[in-house]
């Protein structure tokens, strides 16, 4: 494979499809050859200076707009283990039969583009999951440290430690929370905090990054696999001045560091989302025009959800659980405890 001015050329055959066996099934089996495989930017192609901002110029208009339900299946296994080529040129990059781009970048980070330009990151070292639908109007994110999910201008957090399974809910009128060794339901708004009544989806009984992403994949036109042959061909690579790789797939943006720090930007003149997720750190990052969530391992172990003016903070070191809107902050203390602070 050969490129030039940001083009690809494969000097191989076309990438063959391959079915959803080759992301179920344990990826340490999957034989990776220039049988069964396209090599999508490679790092001995030829330099071009070709930029995220010329890219940009020409890119599509927006997905299709609208909401759809997203069950909630048994519980999937962890994000499997798959091993990185050696002395193999460029990135892995399948077609998937349900309609997807598959990337397998280093450091065990699979970026997945559906075509309908839903996007899911997956951080196989920490286990870590993102997605976005294809309308931009549904997030998840799955991490160690706690899972949430956006739908239209609600999200719903969950997090676990040995105190109690605490969940969350973000939504116009306020926030409300509670925990399972808790039998009151609380709300933060405008007023202050009070008792409520509520309800709270389990984001535990399943992986809801993948279920999002699968459910986006269904509402691919027929022509999915094509459009996915489509854009993969024509995929534009460069390796910029700091080293790092950069991939165009449309309207995807796609960049990765030297140290595995993974960022995915999906950028039109109606919305920006963005993606990141860093195997080195444990860190991930989620975010559109509306809402950000973050989460993180080690000294600064977190979740973070910020929505407008509401806000949800869960320390994973103390266990303290902390929402706040307009000026008010309540919530658990160390011990599980209500706190209002």
């Amino acid at each position: 494979m050969s490129g030039g001015s940001g083009e690809l050329v494969f000097n191989t055959p076309p990438p063959r499809i391959v079915g959803r066996e080759r992301e179920e099934n344990n990826w340490k089996d999957v034989v990776v050859d220039e049988n069964n495989v396209s090599y999508v930017g490679s790092i001995y192609s030829a330099s071009s200076d070709y930029s995220p901002q010329q890219a940009y110029q020409h890119l599509p208009s927006s997905p299709p707009q609208g909401l759809y339900s997203v069950p909630f299946p048994p519980f999937l296994s962890p994000l499997p283990y798959f091993a990185e080529q050696s002395g193999q040129e460029g990135v892995p990059a399948f077609v998937d039969l349900d309609g997807y781009i598959s990337l397998r970048l280093s450091h065990q980070v699979v970026v997945d583009i559906s075509a309908n330009k839903a996007v899911r990151v997956r951080d196989g070292a920490n286990h870590s999951s993102l997605s976005v639908s294809a309308c931009g109007l549904q997030m998840a994110m799955v991490h160690p440290r706690g899972r949430a999910l956006q739908y239209g201008s609600r999200i719903e957090v969950h997090c676990e430690d040995e105190i109690s399974i605490k969940n969350a809910k973000l939504y116009s009128k306020g926030t409300s929370f509670t925990a399972n060794n808790c039998t009151l339901v609380y709300l933060v708004d405008e007023a202050g905090a009070r008792t409520t009544t509520d309800t709270f989806h389990d984001l535990y009984e399943n992986n809801i990054a993948d279920t999002l992403f699968r459910e986006a994949c269904k509402h691919n036109t027929e022509d999915a696999v094509d459009i996915c042959s489509v854009d993969l061909s024509k995929a534009q690579y460069w390796r910029n001045h700091k080293n790092e790789d950069c991939w165009v797939f449309g309207q995807i943006f796609v960049q990765q560091k030297a140290d595995g720090l993974t960022l995915v930007e999906r950028r039109s003149e109606e919305e920006y989302i963005m993606l990141k997720a860093s195997p080195a750190t444990g860190k991930v990052r989620l975010g559109n025009k509306f809402a950000a969530v973050t989460a993180s391992l080690g000294e600064q172990s977190h979740v973070f959800v910020k929505a407008q003016e509401r806000r949800l903070h869960y320390n994973a070191q103390n266990n303290i659980f902390t929402v706040r809107y307009a000026g008010h902050a309540a919530g658990f203390d160390e011990t599980g405890l209500l706190r209002l602070f």
